[in-house]
């Protein structure tokens, strides 16, 4: 009942909502999660730890998952994100390659560029206490959703990183206003397999 911190790797993901059902965990603030089965659903593994949130009432804070499943819908992400209104640190992996990969970013991009700190009616917006949020993608990333996200008061001081396989291509006015939000101090990094974009494009 006081457990703060749950980590879990290579946790047999078809159990995993079995034994996430035998749990309540009203104290959790820090969730973990890494697993590789490209057999399994990413969608499940979603909708298990929603149910565990929700019955416990806990206020999490951080999230890390690292899947090498098939990637989750969109509708499973954004089930899983509304419950976790209190997140500060949001880090997703997704290194299984497919067509829902890409997608599942793009939406995060787009929902973080539009939703302001709180609703019409009083209800948070999307993940308004977010500090630091690590993404990795086999996919690509809408990078020209990035000035608009620390364009909202409520984002200055967010830590964003991402990284990924595949090679980064910015248009000139995405890259210069991503540039000069890095030179305004904004913590933005956009890796390639590691290797920092913006610091090496005069090597390219």
């Amino acid at each position: 009942m006081y457990l703060r911190e749950l980590e879990l790797f290579d946790f047999p993901a078809g159990k995993l909502i079995e034994f996430l059902n035998l749990m309540e965990l009203p104290s959790l603030e820090e969730y973990r999660y890494d697993y590789h089965d490209p057999e399994f659903d990413g969608g499940d593994i979603a909708a298990g730890l929603v149910s565990l949130l929700n019955r416990s009432g806990c206020h999490l804070k951080v999230l890390k998952l690292e899947l090498r499943v098939e990637t989750p819908a969109m509708e499973d992400i954004q089930k899983l994100l509304n419950a976790v209104p209190h997140l500060q640190e949001f880090h997703l992996k997704l290194r299984h390659p497919g067509p829902k990969t890409s997608f599942v970013m793009d939406d995060l991009f787009l929902q973080l560029s539009s939703s302001p700190p709180v609703l019409e009616g009083g209800a948070p917006g999307l993940l308004p206490d977010l500090q630091s949020l690590k993404l990795y993608s086999a996919e690509g990333y809408m990078f020209d959703c990035i000035p608009d996200i620390f364009s909202w008061p409520h984002r200055k001081m967010l830590s964003l990183q991402v990284d990924g396989s595949r090679k980064i291509v910015l248009d000139k006015d995405t890259s210069h206003k991503i540039s000069n939000l890095i030179d305004q101090e904004f913590k933005i990094c956009i890796l390639q397999d590691g290797r920092n974009y913006f610091s090496c494009r005069s090597l390219d």
